[in-house]
């Protein structure tokens, strides 16, 4: 065989191998983008927590009311096999119309949560009262163990501590402009006053390891603030700015996982797009010193600014994530378009703020409203559906986020 057919043949046999590349579900032969592995079969299944070990996935939503099969408030928890998508147990709230809160999972792959439970009164009227109690549960085995079958009515759990106990909040006080007193349950259940008041709407990362490391958490103490600040979960340690934009407004923050780094979300009141000149940025600051080590303007691809009529002030950059590896950036933020709230989530380079992909979520046809009233929507919805955590796998290759689904989406081969 002479050398000029060798290398015919060769260059057929390229041919024919990257068409066969090309033509393979959800990828090309140059593909750089990312890739939906898998879409969650319940709606409303919001992603609570990733183990670990990133084995497994623990969501948290809510089951049909009988006997019409609508949507309500009864909770369930499901932990799932993070490589097949295999559901490994769910666990139903006692109460009818209970649910879950402040979940997370811990050593050994068990989970941690509150449960809330909603009785029926005595009274003539029959108002309902609620209750919370504290729990483990082993997904394995099925084994439920309670910590606090009833928790004092002025504590209300936001975060777990790992096994440590819960971070919450108490009543709102009018002594204090009627500010909401931070608080840390221990194990033993006792409840610890902690030396700060927050604004009724303060921001938490909606992710609860985003925002705590160690035995503190990085909260935005003001519904629209400029500021945020460290808040140890030890009584004798006072409350610490971390950092302030001045004439902008904090949108939403994320602490890595190694605990190095803080991004926090800026700008002048408004969405990007919102209004011509209005702008966000990316904060990267140093998680030790808070000293800010780079800041980049944040990018929304062009087709997005273009189709859709404005961003939603309070879905946008609410919920924020940081690989891992720290090389990548995820936020979420919801687009109107017509009467439609949609759900994306974008993607950008860490490292010097590119954007790498946008990935479209779920829709409330006709809006949040609408979604309301044909009970569509959970209760912690907004304007789009964003919803649950947003979240990196531990080698930073998958990214799980909730719009009404939990996808699970292959961002390996973005660059």
């Amino acid at each position: 065989m002479s050398p000029e057919v060798s290398l015919l043949k060769r260059i057929h046999v390229l041919r024919v191998l990257s068409i066969c590349l090309a033509s393979a579900p959800g990828w090309s032969a140059a593909d750089n983008s990312a890739q939906l592995i898998r879409t969650y079969g319940k709606d409303y299944a919001l992603l609570a927590d990733i183990s670990i070990d990133g084995q497994f996935i623990l969501t948290n939503g809510h089951s049909a009311c009988p006997p019409k099969g609508i949507k309500c408030n009864a909770g369930v928890l499901g932990v799932y096999e993070a490589a097949t998508g295999k559901l490994v147990r769910e666990l139903v709230a006692e109460s009818y119309n209970g649910g879950f809160t402040a979940v997370g999972f811990i050593r050994g792959n068990n989970v941690i949560a509150a449960e809330y439970k909603t009785h029926v009164s005595s009274v003539p009227r029959g108002w309902p009262t609620s209750t919370t109690g504290l729990f483990r549960w082993d997904p394995g085995s099925g084994t439920r163990e309670e910590i606090s079958p009833s928790l004092a009515v002025d504590f209300s759990p936001v975060y777990p501590l790992d096994e440590n106990g819960f971070l919450g909040v108490g009543p709102r006080e009018q002594a204090h402009n009627w500010k909401t007193r931070l608080k840390a349950l221990d194990p033993d259940s006792n409840i610890r006053d902690l030396p700060i008041y927050l604004d009724a709407l303060a921001v938490f990362a909606t992710d609860w390891r985003a925002g705590h490391f160690q035995n503190s958490f990085l909260i935005r103490p003001d519904r629209y603030g400029n500021s945020i600040s460290w808040v140890s979960t030890r009584p004798s340690d006072s409350p610490r700015v971390c950092q302030t934009f001045p004439s902008e407004i904090v949108y939403g923050h994320a602490i890595s996982a190694d605990g190095k780094l803080i991004v926090v979300i800026t700008g002048g009141g408004q969405p990007p797009g919102h209004y011509n000149d209005s702008s966000a940025y990316v904060n990267v600051l140093d998680a030790a010193s808070c000293v800010a080590l780079h800041r980049f303007e944040l990018q929304l691809p062009m087709e997005v600014r273009a189709d859709h009529t404005g961003l939603f002030k309070d879905d946008f950059a609410k919920h924020v994530a940081i690989s891992p590896d720290n090389r990548r950036l995820a936020i979420a933020y919801g687009l109107k378009y017509k009467d439609d709230g949609i759900a994306y989530f974008g993607l950008y380079s860490l490292v010097d703020g590119r954007h790498l992909a946008t990935l479209k979520g779920d829709s409330y046809k006709g809006g949040f409203w609408e979604a309301l009233r044909e009970m569509e929507a959970h209760a912690s919805a907004s304007f789009a559906p964003i919803l649950g955590g947003l979240r990196f796998s531990p080698d930073s290759r998958m990214l799980f986020g909730t719009s009404k689904f939990l996808r699970q989406w292959d961002i390996s081969r973005l660059q």
